[in-house]
C-alpha cells in the first residue's frame, strides 16, 4: 500500500510539471501569435498529444480568422498526424481532407506532397491499402522545390515500405525502406534514416541481419546527441533482443537508460511501454517485487492518460506476474480485467471504424457532387469534341503517311541492329581465334623455349653456384606461362564444362597471391557450348579488369541460373573505380560486345566501397 501512495505522489509531481505549461498557456492564448502557437505544438511532439492538439487548434482558429491559409493547412496536417498516432483515424481523415482543400484552393504546392502522404497513412491505418497506395504515388508524382524536398521523398518511401510490409510483401517493403534510409542519410536527415533502419531491422528473422541494421541505427545515435526519442526506441528494441538472447544484465541497463531519458524528456506515452517491458525482464530474473512496482507505475500512467489499450496490456502483464508467483486467483482476476477492458477497446475501435467509413462515404458523396456539377457543362464539351473530332480526322490522314515513314525507319533500324550483331559475332569469333592462337604460342612457343633453356641449365650450369636459384626462377616462369595459357583458352572447357573451368580459374588466380577469388554458382549441368564459351570469357575479362584497375584484394564471382535468364555478378572490394566514369578500355569493350551478342544487359555499380559488374543473359529452354 505504501508503494502505491509513493507512486501516486511521484507521478502527480511529474504530471504537474508536464502540464503546467499547458495550464499557463490557457491564460495567454489571446496574446500568443500563430507562429508561436505552431512552434509550441511542434515542441510537444512525442511528448504529449493533448498539448499538441491544444496548440494546433489555436493555430487553426486564428489562421482562419486572419486569413492565413498556409498556417491553417500546416496545423491541420500536424493535427491529422497526431490524431492518427492516438488512433482517432476519423478525425485524422477530416483534418487531412480539410488541409488538402485549402492547399488546392490557395495553390499551396509546397504542402501538397506532405498532405497526400498523410492522407495515404490514414487510409493505410484504416486498412484501405489500395487507396493508401494511390495517395502515396500521387504524392511521389509531385515535384516540390523546397528545402524539405528530400525529407518528403524519404517519408514517402518509408510509408510505402511500411505498407508493403503490412501486406506481407517483405522484399518490396525492404527496397523502399532502404531507399528511404539512403535519401535521408545523403541529405542529413538522420532522424528519418533511423526510422527506416529500425523498421528494416524488424523485417528480419536472421539475428545477423537484425544486428546489422541495429548497428547502423546505433551509429546514427552516437553521432547525434539530440535524438532523445530515437534513443528510447532503440534502447527498448535492443533490450527486448538482449532479453530474448538471455543477456539479462545488458537488457536491464538498456531499459534503465531508456526510462531515464523518457523521464528527463517527458516521453510519458512511451514510458508506459518501457515500464511494462522492463517488468517482464524482472519477472524473468524472479525479481517479482520490482516487477510489480514497474507495473504499478505503468498502470498509473495509463489511468492518467486514459489509454485503455495500454491499460489492458498492463492488466495482462499483472496476470502473467501473478501466475509466476503462483497466486492463481489474482492472475485470473487481472486476466478477466484485461479481457473486459479489451472488449471496451474493441468496441471503441469499431466505433472509430464506423466513423471512419462514414467520413469516407461523405468524401465520396462530395466527389460525386463535384462530378455532377461538371456534367452541367457536358453540352459545351460535346460541341468542342465534335470540332476536335474533325481535326482528328484531318490529322489521321497525315498520320497515315507519317506512320508509313516510321515503319520504314523501323525497318532500317532493325537492319542496322542485325548488321551490328553480325559485326559483334564476327568480332567475338575473331577474338576467340586470336586468343586461342596466342594461348598456343605461349604454351608451345615460349613454353617450349623455356623448357629448352631449362635443359641447357641442367646440362651446362649444374655445378654453378646460382643453378638452383636460376632453375627455380625458370620453373616459376614456365608455370606462369602455362597458367596464363590455360586461363586464356582452357583446353578442357569442352570436356569438363564451364563450372569446373571457372573453379580452376578461381584457384589459379588465387594461387598468384595477389587476389583471392571466390566463385559461387547453382548450375550443376552443362550449358550450350557457345554459351559456356562466352560466359567463361565474360568472367575472364571482368576478373582481369578488377585485377588491373582495382586496388582491392578480393573478388567474388557469382553465376546463378534463374530458369529464364542467367545472372553473372563480379564484385571486388576496390575503391578507385566509379560507375559514372565507365572505362572504354579494350577489356570492357569486349565485355559489352559479348553481352550485346548474347542479347543481354550489363550494369555497373561503384559506391566507393566496392565495384559490382552485373550481367543478365536471357536463355531459351
Amino acid at each position: 500500500m505504501s508503494r502505491n501512495v509513493l507512486g501516486e505522489v511521484i507521478y502527480t509531481i511529474l504530471f504537474i510539471t508536464l502540464f503546467s505549461g499547458t495550464l499557463m498557456a490557457i491564460n495567454v492564448t489571446k496574446d500568443i501569435t500563430i507562429e508561436e502557437a505552431y512552434q509550441k505544438a511542434r515542441s510537444f511532439r512525442n511528448k504529449d498529444s493533448d498539448s499538441i492538439l491544444f496548440y494546433t487548434n489555436i493555430v487553426i482558429t486564428n489562421s482562419e480568422k486572419t486569413n492565413r491559409p498556409e498556417y491553417q493547412a500546416k496545423a491541420l496536417i500536424f493535427e491529422s498526424q497526431t490524431n492518427l498516432k492516438i488512433g482517432n483515424i476519423q478525425k485524422a481523415l477530416i483534418d487531412s481532407e480539410k488541409a488538402l482543400f485549402l492547399i488546392n484552393k490557395y495553390n499551396l504546392i509546397s504542402q501538397k506532397k506532405e498532405c497526400l502522404s498523410v492522407i495515404g497513412a490514414v487510409y493505410q491505418s484504416g486498412g484501405y491499402y489500395d487507396k493508401a497506395l494511390n495517395y502515396y504515388f500521387k504524392a511521389k508524382n509531385i515535384n516540390v522545390d523546397s528545402v524539405n524536398k528530400y525529407y518528403y521523398e524519404a517519408d514517402l518511401d518509408f510509408y510505402i515500405g511500411s505498407l508493403y510490409i503490412d501486406l506481407n510483401k517483405i522484399e518490396e517493403g525492404r527496397e523502399y525502406l532502404k531507399n528511404s534510409a539512403a535519401i535521408s542519410l545523403n541529405h542529413g536527415n538522420e532522424k528519418g534514416a533511423f526510422k527506416s533502419l529500425m523498421l528494416l531491422s524488424d523485417t528480419y528473422n536472421n539475428i545477423d541481419s537484425v544486428f546489422r541494421y541495429m548497428g547502423k541505427c546505433e551509429e546514427i545515435l552516437n553521432n547525434n546527441e539530440g535524438l532523445s526519442y530515437e534513443k528510447v526506441v532503440f534502447g527498448n528494441n535492443k533490450a527486448l533482443i538482449s532479453k530474448a538472447l538471455g543477456n539479462y544484465t545488458n537488457s536491464r541497463k538498456l531499459y534503465l537508460d531508456a526510462i531515464h531519458i523518457c523521464k528527463e524528456n517527458h516521453f510519458m506515452d512511451y514510458l508506459m511501454s518501457l515500464y511494462n517491458n522492463y517488468a517482464y525482464l524482472l519477472m524473468a530474473v524472479n525479481d517479482y517485487d520490482s516487477a510489480e512496482v514497474m507495473l504499478e507505475n505503468a498502470l498509473y500512467l495509463s489511468k492518467r492518460k486514459e489509454l485503455l489499450d495500454e491499460k489492458a496490456n498492463i492488466f495482462d502483464s499483472y496476470s502473467d506476474l501473478y501466475l509466476k508467483k503462483r497466486n492463481y486467483k489474482k492472475a485470473y482476476l487481472y486476466k478477466d480485467s484485461s479481457d473486459r477492458v479489451l472488449k471496451i477497446v474493441e468496441k471503441n475501435k469499431q466505433i472509430q471504424q464506423s466513423l471512419f467509413l462514414s467520413t469516407i462515404f461523405e468524401t465520396v458523396k462530395k466527389e460525386k457532387e463535384i462530378l455532377k456539377q461538371k456534367d452541367k457543362n457536358f453540352t459545351l464539351w460535346v460541341y468542342l469534341l465534335i470540332a476536335i473530332l474533325i481535326l482528328i480526322l484531318l490529322t489521321i490522314f497525315l498520320l497515315y503517311f507519317g506512320q508509313k515513314l516510321q515503319l520504314n525507319k523501323a525497318r532500317v533500324i532493325s537492319l542496322k541492329k542485325d548488321k551490328k550483331l553480325d559485326v559483334a559475332n564476327a568480332l567475338i569469333i575473331g577474338q576467340d581465334r586470336e586468343r586461342k592462337r596466342l594461348a598456343m604460342d605461349l604454351h608451345d612457343g615460349l613454353g617450349a623455349s623455356l623448357g629448352t633453356l631449362r635443359l641447357t641449365f641442367d646440362s651446362e650450369l649444374k655445378n654453378n653456384g646460382s643453378y638452383h636459384e636460376l632453375t627455380n626462377l625458370i620453373d616459376e616462369i614456365m608455370q606462369s606461362v602455362r597458367d596464363m595459357s590455360h586461363r586464356m583458352m582452357p583446353t578442357r572447357l569442352d570436356k569438363i564444362g564451364l563450372i569446373p573451368s571457372l573453379n580452376n580459374l578461381a584457384v589459379s588466380l588465387t594461387n598468384t597471391g595477389k587476389f583471392t577469388v571466390h566463385f559461387k554458382t547453382n548450375i550443376n549441368k552443362r550449358l550450350p557450348d557457345n554459351l559456356e564459351l562466352n560466359l567463361y570469357y565474360l568472367v575472364y575479362e571482368l576478373v582481369n579488369n578488377a585485377i588491373r584497375h582495382s586496388n582491392g584484394n578480393t573478388i567474388f564471382v557469382e553465376l546463378i541460373d534463374h530458369d529464364v535468364l542467367i545472372s553473372l555478378s563480379v564484385t571486388d572490394n576496390g575503391t578507385e573505380f566509379k560507375s559514372d566514369e565507365f572505362s572504354d578500355g579494350m577489356g570492357l569493350k569486349n565485355v559489352k560486345a559479348r553481352v550485346e551478342y548474347l542479347d543481354g544487359e550489363l550494369n555497373v555499380d561503384a559506391n566507393g566501397q566496392e565495384t559490382i559488374f552485373m550481367v543478365e543473359i536471357p536463355i531459351k529452354r
